[in-house]
């Protein structure tokens, strides 16, 4: 399969190496620079080069699948191009909270949205190391395409080092996901820790426990399943720092409108938490 992967953070080559063993695989990325390294270089994952094509996004060619791994802060003005192109392509999209929901209703292409919960860290632009072994969760976004993303899509890029599995439950999924990043990402991004501070530090797990209550309630999730799910994201990439902890320390602008920001928004009854920690990172961003 001829599969293009737009944008080349962490999670774009980690997919990208993942996925060259077993398909034709192109990188699409903004900066020239990192155009020519990757195709000079080969993205390296861990110690292992894979020879994976790179390209301007600009020149985005046919593919038979695009998976857009862009942040949820870049991916408005990609929208506009992949609208305009590529009508019948599937696109899959790996993104961090809910943001990109509203968004891409407007596209008319067959549309599939995962979630991946592995421990990435970018290295440099055109390395990254695993940290902490997860899974790519796919769902279809339409009725129409679930069959597509089941029969079609999920089978062909799993793999046994890279498992991708298939969810019926697309709001489920992602609301899952959007408890775990809203609690984990901010956290150790304002105390720029990696992921398993969250637990070792008693302080940091009760304020991760008391953001995880407030998010059920919001989402109707049980509270216990969940709490679960976010001990096992933070031990499993406990060594990893999260994209948030990056942000801050380069003054990016984070994700925190799509994550604890999203949770507000929908809210009809007050979190303190959540907004204690939303107003936290967004103080951290202009400082």
């Amino acid at each position: 399969m001829k599969i293009g992967v737009i944008g080349a953070g962490a999670i774009g080559m980690f997919v990208s190496a993942k996925l060259s063993k077993s398909h034709d695989v192109t990188c699409y990325v903004r900066r020239d620079e990192q155009r020519l390294i990757i195709n000079d270089e080969g993205i390296r994952l861990n110690d292992q080069t894979y020879r994976v094509a790179s390209k301007l996004f600009d020149n985005l060619k046919n593919e038979d699948l695009l998976i857009i791994c862009l942040k949820q802060t870049h991916l408005d003005s990609a929208l506009k191009k992949l609208s305009e192109n590529h009508p019948d392509t599937p696109m899959l999209f790996l993104q961090n909270g809910l943001s990109h929901i509203d968004k891409i209703k407007s596209l008319s292409q067959p549309i599939l949205i995962g979630t991946c919960e592995h421990g990435v860290l970018r290295v440099s632009d055109y390395e990254v190391r695993h940290k902490g072994e997860g899974r790519i969760y796919l769902s279809a976004f339409e009725e129409t395409t679930k069959e597509l993303a089941k029969e079609r899509i999920s089978p062909i890029i799993d793999g046994d080092d890279f498992p991708v599995i298939f969810k019926d439950d697309l709001m489920s999924m992602l609301y899952e996901k959007l408890v775990i990043n809203s609690v984990i990402n901010p956290i150790t991004a304002l105390f720029q820790v990696e992921n398993g501070k969250v637990l070792s530090n008693s302080h940091l797990k009760e304020i991760a426990y008391n953001l995880t209550v407030e998010g059920c309630e919001v989402l109707n999730l049980d509270e216990n399943h969940m709490w679960k799910r976010v001990q096992q994201v933070a031990e499993h990439t406990s060594s990893n720092f999260s994209s948030m902890v990056y942000d801050i320390q380069k003054g990016n602008e984070t994700e925190i409108e799509s994550m604890n920001g999203y949770l507000l928004n929908i809210s009809d009854q007050e979190l303190p938490n959540h907004e204690l920690i939303y107003h936290l990172i967004k103080a951290k961003e202009i400082m």
